[in-house]
């Protein structure tokens, strides 16, 4: 999967953050487990290959996952960090915790259909819980993953960059917008998950869409399960995941075209 980066304004500049990286044995499989997933149309846009394709029905019997847990600023592992594999409605599918390399490695039975899931890492006195979705369920298996997990020090200064002043008890949403491939797309808008909030873009301050990073960042969210939709610079509405926004934590999720 390609990298996702998040910025944030320092000295008028944005340093990059590493938010997810990884892949399946070296491709850019994306978070969702397949590059692609969908077969489109040949006049489809490059990189816009599976939007209104169907989404897989099937999937291998059991899936493995496994990759690495850091902290986002440090990039050092995160070792023996509990952690879970929920479904949409926060039933634990997977229970776990990093190794003493900040590992983990498990295998996931499907039923033969694709998981529906999101990895959720338990909080500690230095960082937020992390809810980390892909753009679509599962379908193959998820390896060499990087996930981040954010310290509360690391959010303050992109909240200041957003013009805000960081709750670290409040919600934290941040988007990763892509393509059909995982490569982010500059130029879309991410829709407001709630009233009353409002929606930061990566970038030059007062930026009203993503940059070439892609990410969108929302704070000061009360907890509820919310919608994230983003359309592109082409006015293509890409495929809306509900995700659940808890406190003391961050939610990441990417949007890609879909049906």
């Amino acid at each position: 999967m390609r990298a996702l980066v998040l910025t944030a304004l320092a000295a008028g500049s944005f340093p990059t953050k590493h938010l997810a990286t990884g892949g399946d044995g070296g491709s850019d499989a994306p978070q969702g487990g397949s590059d692609a997933p969908r077969d489109g149309t040949s006049d489809a846009p490059r990189g816009f290959e599976c939007l209104g394709q169907p989404l897989p029905m099937t999937a291998p019997m059991t899936i493995t996952f496994s990759g690495t847990i850091v902290d986002s600023s440090t990039v050092q592992p995160l070792t023996n960090l509990p952690f879970q594999l929920q479904d949409p409605l926060g039933n634990t599918l997977h229970n776990g915790a990093t190794d003493n390399n900040g590992g983990y490695t498990f295998t996931q039975a499907s039923n033969g259909v694709p998981i529906d899931a999101h990895f959720h890492t338990v909080g500690d006195p230095t960082h937020t819980a992390t809810i980390q979705y892909p753009a679509y369920p599962y379908t193959a298996n998820n390896t060499g993953i990087q996930l981040n997990v954010f310290s509360f020090s690391a959010l303050q200064p992109l909240a200041t960059g957003c013009g805000t002043t960081y709750d670290n008890v409040k919600p934290v949403l941040i988007v990763g917008v892509e393509d059909c491939n995982g490569t982010p797309l500059s130029g879309a808008t991410v829709a407001r998950p709630q009233s009353g909030t409002a929606v930061c873009y990566a970038g030059p301050a007062g930026a009203t869409t993503t940059d070439t990073s892609g990410i969108a960042l929302v704070f000061g969210l009360s907890p509820a399960t919310v919608t994230a939709n983003a359309t592109t610079m082409e006015n293509i509405a890409l495929y809306s995941r509900d995700v659940k926004v808890e406190n003391q934590s961050v939610t990441f999720v990417e949007l890609r075209p879909g049906p």
